[in-house]
């Protein structure tokens, strides 16, 4: 039976395998569409008229400029259905309520986090600065892509942030020299809220975001960062098992104006932008 499926659709769906001779998409264009070979030129043209593919000689390629475009919408699309469906229950939080989430892996633990944190930091005012509490910055060699989004994020903003590193290594401060980002200020080996090296906190306007990575994978990131001086593709591929390995991760959010003003004033000499 013939397929009702678009001849253009057929040819970038063979074209996702990669470049084709035009001869073997002209047969399989006809096969799968019960088309002329004339159909296949045109729907071929129509392809290139619109740049989605290109070709030479005798060989077709999905063009990389209309690959690149798609991943970027389909990422936007991917972003905007995520953080509707997180902000249904993040932005609901009472004052005095909580919502912890686990993980099975730091990937996991992650991507939600960081979802989390550019949610409800977009519903504060620019004038209100924010607190990040690690043991160590593996963010920037583990995970660039988020970092270097939450680098842009504050470049467009006139938001500072305070950055305090509680068990910083060699390793640490070399990855904030590297990673050259503004109005950010970072503290090294001060840990006024006491947290051991399996704890991270954000402080989003009234919202407290605390992560208990799994205390094996925690060990694990605490020697890496002992081990090594500087980030490097070796790092990052040691990092990226770290990553993957499974464990029990925890994500705490909770909303409490009360709690986030103690934070404030224990933390706020710290920093000058105060």
């Amino acid at each position: 039976m013939p397929t009702h499926t678009p001849l253009k659709d057929i040819i970038v769906n063979m074209l996702y395998l990669g470049p084709m001779e035009k001869a073997h998409i002209i047969e399989n264009g006809c096969k799968q569409n019960s088309a002329t070979p004339q159909g296949v030129y045109k729907a071929l043209r129509l392809l290139r008229d619109r740049e989605i593919i290109a070709s030479h000689q005798k060989t077709v390629s999905l063009s990389l400029a209309w690959i690149e475009k798609e991943a970027h919408r389909l990422k936007t699309a991917e972003e905007t259905y995520k953080a509707r469906a997180h902000a249904q229950f993040l932005l609901k939080l009472r004052d005095g309520e909580h919502r912890t989430f686990r993980f099975r892996t730091l990937l996991d633990l992650h991507l939600f986090w960081v979802q989390a944190f550019f949610i409800l930091e977009s519903q504060i005012p620019p004038s209100v600065p924010t607190y990040a509490f690690a043991p160590h910055d593996w963010f920037y060699d583990l995970a660039p892509g988020s970092d270097e989004a939450w680098a842009r994020r504050l470049r467009k903003s006139d938001r500072f942030q305070g950055a305090t590193i509680t068990h910083a290594t060699a390793f640490d401060r070399r990855v904030i020299r590297e990673r050259k980002v503004d109005k950010v200020e970072f503290v090294f080996n001060k840990n006024p809220l006491g947290l051991t090296y399996q704890q991270h906190l954000n402080l989003i306007g009234p919202w407290i975001i605390m992560a208990k990575l799994d205390k094996k994978v925690a060990r694990l990131i605490d020697i890496f960062a002992q081990k090594h001086e500087k980030p490097s593709p070796a790092t990052g591929e040691e990092l990226s098992a770290i990553l993957n390995t499974r464990g029990s991760h925890t994500l705490k959010i909770t909303r409490s104006q009360k709690r986030a003003d103690k934070i404030v004033r224990a933390v706020k000499n710290y920093f000058t932008f105060r």
